[in-house]
């Protein structure tokens, strides 16, 4: 009945309940949003691994990595990756043993990165497989170089976008609602006035 009643309460339902309903669209959006850089980035991350991890392979001969590839690792500190390289023979060279298995469904082409999602000791992971034919210390055949991080840590940066929207909508909406506050009533004054006289 208040509500019904109120002049002041219809109005701000009016106002603020559409505009709860955009901000809660807007930050579905910006999940949507979040989960999808993450994804690039993170693939990008680990297709430049892969290329890296390669290079230094033919540099050195498949003995190590180059102080320029670790630092590259280092730069991404902030997130674990894990890699292991394929000789021509089948052979293990560098890196973490053994590596996630990849989906039969996934097929891997010459030259070009592959991701797909697998486990590696029970954790959910993003895998980028390289396939390159080369030749290492006598040996010429195809090189698989693989690199891989944790899904968690993917999640996690996500999760640090989807909280910095959500805490600017909330921020937003805040001031909005304050705003059509403050407008109701310095502009229901005039016709209180009419009321009481």
């Amino acid at each position: 009945m208040l509500f019904l009643r109120s002049l002041r309460l219809r109005l701000l339902a009016l106002i603020l309940i559409p505009l709860l309903i955009v901000s809660v669209g807007a930050m579905t959006w910006q999940y949507r949003q979040s989960a999808q850089s993450a994804q690039i980035v993170f693939e990008q991350k680990l297709s430049i691994m892969t290329l890296a991890i390669f290079r230094d392979l033919l540099a050195t001969e498949g003995e190590n990595l180059s102080p320029v590839t670790k630092a590259l690792f280092e730069e991404a500190s902030g997130v674990r990756f894990f890699y292991h390289v394929k000789g021509p023979d089948g052979s293990f060279v560098t890196g973490y043993s053994p590596p996630p298995r990849r989906p039969p469904d996934v097929a891997l082409q010459a030259k070009q990165p592959v991701f797909f999602q697998s486990s590696h000791r029970g954790k959910p992971v993003l895998v980028a497989q390289l396939l390159e034919r080369a030749e290492i210390d006598g040996l010429g055949g195809d090189i698989i170089v693989s690199v891989w991080q944790d899904l968690e840590q993917r999640s996690r940066f996500t999760a640090g976008l989807l909280i910095q929207g959500m805490v600017i909508a909330g921020l937003l909406v805040l001031t909005a609602s304050l705003v059509v506050v403050f407008g109701i009533r310095i502009g229901l004054r005039p016709l209180e006035s009419i009321e009481k006289a």
